[in-house]
């Protein structure tokens, strides 16, 4: 697992530690959900490499400081799968772990990808990644966003976005813990705190 993040960190380069953070707001999310400890080590690992498919897209899509074309969002939507299909290849994680990694763009309404599942469709695991990866984004530097976003525009977006993209008790429950949570930085690693891969 720690090849893989590194791999997927030194691709990634100024955008190192993104996973890390989203681990760690997803496994307090699944503390205050009471989950058993084995879906909170889930939780962590399915965090830290769920964008292990983009190891397959090409770097100029990953850091296109414009907006993608219709073909290379196209391209962007295929790493769940491809992300999926490399971390099968290793009997260490198991379905918790492959199901974040396959199913954290789907959306609570259905119109999310790669599979279109909606509402309770969606593992829980993944849900709740998809919570603690939009908002890590949000406020992160991108590529084509120099100036992060405020944690309060953050919140407003999941806000907005529980009933249709997000699962709303999930989202109502992060929101609880914003305000006592400080933003995890990477430990393992020397990027500061901020950074974050594309979050289309």
């Amino acid at each position: 697992m720690e090849t893989l993040l590194k791999l997927l960190d030194s691709w990634n380069g100024p955008y190192a530690g993104h996973s890390e953070r989203t681990s760690r707001y997803a496994v307090d999310i699944g503390t205050e959900l009471e989950l058993p400890l084995d879906e909170r080590s889930d939780l962590y690992i399915g965090g830290l490499l769920h964008d292990i498919g983009k190891l397959s897209v090409p770097e100029y899509i990953l850091n296109k400081p414009s907006s993608l074309d219709p073909e290379e969002f196209e391209l962007i939507k295929q790493h769940p799968a491809k992300g999926y299909d490399l971390a099968s290849r290793f009997p260490e994680f198991g379905e918790g772990v492959l199901n974040i990694i396959l199913h954290h763009h789907e959306r609570f309404d259905g119109t999310g990808y790669p599979c279109g599942l909606k509402g309770q469709e969606i593992p829980q695991s993944a849900r709740i990644i998809a919570v603690a990866d939009s908002f890590d984004a949000m406020i992160s530097e991108r590529v084509y966003r120099k100036q992060p976003h405020d944690r309060k525009y953050a919140a407003n977006q999941l806000i907005e976005g529980r009933g249709t993209q997000f699962d709303p008790v999930i989202v109502d429950i992060f929101l609880e813990l914003l305000t006592n949570l400080e933003p995890p930085c990477n430990t393992n690693y020397s990027q500061s705190c901020k950074g974050g891969m594309n979050d289309v």
